[in-house]
């Protein structure tokens, strides 16, 4: 029987389970005004789609103009990454250089 998880992490598997009302509240929470919740934890056992779903959600507020989505990354600086993340997505350039 082949692995039905995928071993590239982040990649779709074959048999992917949608989370979709999952990654609604997700969403909907995020966009409420005001917000029930400033964050979410995303547990599951390895190869439970953790990845994919919060690809998804990221995907889709990527997408929106009032929303600026930053890339964590534990080997640089954090300050320097959203405003790198921040400068690159265009939206607040006139701001840097402006300064």
């Amino acid at each position: 029987m082949a692995n039905p998880f995928s071993i590239i992490f982040g990649k779709e598997p074959i048999n992917y389970i949608e989370r979709v009302k999952e990654q609604n509240q997700i969403i909907s929470d995020f966009i409420s005004n005001p917000s029930p919740t400033m964050s979410y934890l995303i547990v599951g056992m390895r190869g439970s789609v953790k990845t994919v779903l919060m690809s998804n959600i990221k995907s889709y507020f990527d997408k929106q103009d009032n929303w600026i989505v930053v890339n964590g990354n534990p080997k640089t600086n954090i300050l320097e990454n959203i405003a790198s993340s921040i400068y690159e997505k265009g939206k607040l350039k006139w701001a840097f250089l402006q300064k």
